[in-house]
């Protein structure tokens, strides 16, 4: 019983030591370089706020956050490769609807689980997405779309280089009855410029990326593809209001880090987003990428990770959706 007792003390001596050391470790983090990946090419939406977020939390920190972009199988190779990385908070994953809610339930070669396999540290900013068309084409808004697509079946194409984008598809052709074809890109510069050469039809495209194509006139702009107007474009109406119901398409921003990081480090992530978040330098910033900015705990982000993963489940089994 004696030797039980002592092993049982040996024990809880270690495991407070243990977490003591976590404590201490999160206390100084970060106290080296930390990377971002990115699991898209450079130049979407998707790079862009990730780089404010890296030159932001290395103003504050002293210490260098370094985006690293890993593009390539929908965004699943880079997710997998912060997977694969050391759990201490120096590797972490830029993660979006597409990579942690969509391609874990279409993908079979995804093979990890947003809920189990990762922690989900922050909530960096929530994107509504914007259905644009080619400025070579002749209608401008959602009704001539459609009108165009009955008339001429078969040539509406859609341009998607995530998986949001293409359960945007087709949850569009489901919901407007139309033949919209699939065109796949490897990221949004190559799929934007194809639009603009009129070389594809339509995309769904986050704001922050699409600013420059609109204001060039190169694309056009025709609904935003949610349930509201959005405070960067007042002008252009949700899709609800362009005639086209239950399409609620948006994205956001999650830092992720693997499953077994100490909570003490990931809390340490956290708190350090929330307080770049409050600043109002940074919030405007980041309003003219298009972002909604929510002040959330590890807690929350995980939940509404989960409700996210949930409504992207429910969306997958009314469309009969595989990537």
């Amino acid at each position: 019983m004696k030797s039980f007792l002592k092993s049982l003390a040996g024990v809880a001596f270690a495991t407070a030591a243990l977490a003591g050391a976590f404590s201490a470790h999160a206390q100084d983090y970060p106290s080296r370089p930390v990377t971002i990946i990115v699991p898209f090419a450079a130049g979407g939406g998707t790079d862009i706020f990730s780089r404010v977020v890296a030159e932001e939390l290395g103003r504050s920190t002293g210490q260098r956050f370094l985006v690293e972009n890993q593009p390539g199988a929908a965004g699943a190779i880079g997710t997998k490769a912060a997977l694969a990385a050391a759990p201490d908070g120096y590797t972490m994953v830029m993660g979006v609807a597409s990579t942690m809610a969509i391609n874990p339930q279409t993908l079979p070669d995804a093979n990890y689980n947003p809920l189990t396999d990762f922690k989900a540290a922050a909530l960096v900013g929530y994107t509504p997405w914007l259905l644009v068309a080619s400025s070579k084409l002749p209608f401008d808004d959602v009704q001539g779309m459609i009108a165009y697509g009955k008339e001429k079946p078969g040539e509406l194409t859609f341009a998607s280089w995530t998986a949001t984008g293409e359960m945007a598809r087709q949850i569009l052709s489901t919901r407007t009855e139309l033949e919209i074809l699939a065109v796949p890109y490897d990221g949004a510069v190559a799929a934007m410029n194809d639009l603009m050469a009129g070389r594809a039809a339509l995309a769904t495209i986050d704001l922050s990326s699409a600013l420059p194509f609109i204001e060039s006139g190169a694309v056009k702009p025709l609904a935003l593809s949610g349930k509201d107007r959005s405070e960067l474009m007042p002008g252009i109406p949700s899709i609800l209001e362009a005639g086209v119901e239950n399409m609620d398409v948006n994205s956001w921003d999650v830092l992720f880090v693997p499953a077994a990081t100490p909570d003490e480090i990931v809390n340490k992530i956290n708190e350090l987003v929330n307080n770049m978040l409050k600043d109002p330098e940074v919030q405007k910033k980041l309003a003219t990428l298009g972002a909604d900015i929510y002040i959330y705990t590890p807690e929350q982000t995980a939940n509404f990770v989960k409700e996210q993963y949930e409504l992207w489940g429910r969306t997958i089994a009314e469309t009969n959706s595989t990537n």
